[in-house]
């Protein structure tokens, strides 16, 4: 029985060192100490022999078994490696998403979209722009404090020979002058979601900001105005 359990050692280590890959060396452990593997039913058999023989056969079998375990062991590792080594590193992998979009456009794209459904239109007008259109178009005395350099951003450039100064917007009415000529006829409903720029910066006040909209026509209640006067009655509904 000696020598079968050594034969039994020598044959599963060869099978061990010549497989090619895990699903190989997991057959390999099922045939040689599965259940009904080759060195189990050897264990099996030590009850037929002599109480000093069982003794013998017991540390050689404990010993082949240990071994063949750590064969395995050591197999399954090495086939590991070897993945390890030949794998391509310039096989082009899943890139990942690099990036979002700003939340105040985020925002801005949701309000224009809401905006729509109830009959307005998006436009875009200068953020850089003239004093007439900011003030001077707006009934805006000359003395009013939003005129002075302090509350205002003016452009260091040439002044218009019509149009006055040039600054940056501090509200969107501007767009809506513009607007205002451009349609000529009410009725106008557009939304004019843009930057405006103002001398204002402490804990709750930011140099830039955004502003929207615009609706002319007759005149109505808040009510009609946003349910009845336009096409949200349907989107409300």
């Amino acid at each position: 029985m000696r020598e079968e359990i050594i034969n039994t050692k020598n044959e599963a280590i060869a099978q061990i060192t010549e497989a090619k890959n895990s699903n190989e060396l997991d057959q390999l452990q099922i045939d040689y100490l599965g259940r009904n593997g080759k060195l189990t039913k050897l264990i099996k058999n030590i009850k037929e022999l002599s109480d000093m023989e069982k003794k013998e056969v017991g540390r050689l079998i404990n010993d082949v078994k240990n071994t063949l375990v750590s064969t395995l062991n050591d197999k399954k590792n090495s086939l590991k490696e070897n993945v390890r080594e030949w794998f391509d590193p310039t096989i082009p992998s899943l890139k990942p998403q690099i990036g979002h979009i700003h939340l105040i456009t985020k925002a801005i794209k949701e309000i224009e979209q809401v905006f729509k459904q109830i009959g307005f239109v998006r436009v875009r007008y200068p953020e850089v722009e003239w004093d007439w259109f900011t003030f001077g178009g707006l009934n805006f005395p000359d003395n009013h404090p939003a005129r002075d350099t302090l509350e205002t951003y003016f452009v260091d450039a040439k002044p218009h020979s019509k149009y006055g100064a040039m600054l940056l917007t501090p509200h969107t009415s501007s767009g809506q002058i513009r607007e205002m000529q451009r349609v000529k006829t009410p009725p106008i409903r557009m939304i004019n979601i843009a930057k405006c720029y103002r001398r204002q910066s402490d804990i709750s006040h930011y140099p830039m900001f955004h502003q929207q909209m615009l609706e002319t026509g007759p005149l109505l209640s808040l009510a009609r105005r946003y349910i009845k006067g336009t096409k949200s009655e349907r989107v409300i509904n």
